[in-house]
């Protein structure tokens, strides 16, 4: 007789039967799909997740990092959701940009769409820990914070896509560009951060306060979030931590640059 419970039963074989064709279409990458009223709520959305990032990592160097999504209260207002959604990042499509500009070819994407972030390099593991993670433990275990392009393919995903959908699609990760030379925690004052975006030679965004997020509480919350999934974040882990601007498509040529005080810049082009 089993000793698993039907509910856990049960969320095996939706994982079973949903990852394989999501991870499939990411790698592909084939027009994003939502599987249906069975994904019914976010438990089986991260189940889901998890199995597609485990099908994914092996041709894609590993997991390398994390991301957050929808972390600013209109983002979440908007969604209609509790908390801020969080998937992986892998390590063959980081591209380091600290001395000229990544370099992307948009032919490779469906819908290749970028966003500025703030990202975060870790020091240090950030495993369980009694009460969970907060903005303390965080900044210990932050090496330096960088300004960053998410990469994005939304694979001509519907503006209207049920969130549970979208995460259970790892939130449309495609890599990231990362600047520099970036700051410690201590060196950082979230609340001046002078953000300017560029495309094209065209200002796009010049402002302070566009961060969605306090960095440091985004990197709790996604430390915490895997946790609960029963994963360590790990010493050289990148994290993307929300968008100063909504993710915009991108169509080749283009050049794109990212200013953030106290941090530095970042460069990509699109070709």
């Amino acid at each position: 007789m089993s000793d698993i419970d039907p509910a856990e039963h049960r969320l095996r074989a939706l994982v079973s039967r949903l990852a394989p064709d999501i991870a499939a279409d990411i790698a592909a990458p084939a027009p994003f799909r939502d599987p249906g009223p069975d994904l019914a709520d976010m438990d089986a959305a991260y189940a889901v997740q998890l199995e597609v990032a485990a099908r994914l990592a092996p041709g894609r160097g590993g997991v390398a990092g994390r991301k957050i999504a929808w972390n600013s209260a209109q983002q979440l207002a908007m969604a209609g959701l509790a908390e801020p959604g969080a998937a992986h990042v892998f390590a063959d499509q980081i591209a380091a940009a600290q001395d000229g500009p990544a370099r992307i070819e948009a032919a490779r994407f469906m819908s290749l769409a970028v966003e500025p972030e703030i990202a975060a390099i870790l020091a240090a593991d950030m495993a369980p820990r009694p009460g969970g993670h907060d903005r303390a433990s965080a900044a210990a275990a932050v090496a330096r914070l960088v300004p960053a392009f998410e990469i994005l393919d939304r694979r001509r995903v519907d503006p209207g896509a049920r969130p549970v959908a979208v995460v259970a699609a790892n939130i449309f990760n495609a890599g990231a560009a990362l600047g520099g030379p970036g700051a410690a925690p201590d060196q950082v004052d979230p609340a001046r951060l002078r953000a300017r975006v560029t495309l094209n030679g065209e200002t796009l965004l010049d402002a302070e306060g566009t961060a969605p997020m306090d960095p440091l509480e985004a990197v709790a919350f996604l430390a915490n979030r895997f946790n609960a999934l029963g994963q360590t974040l790990r010493a050289g882990e990148t994290l993307l931590l929300g968008a100063h601007l909504p993710p915009r498509q991108i169509d080749a040529p283009a050049r794109l640059r990212f200013e953030i005080a106290q941090l530095g810049a970042v460069a990509l082009e699109v070709v």
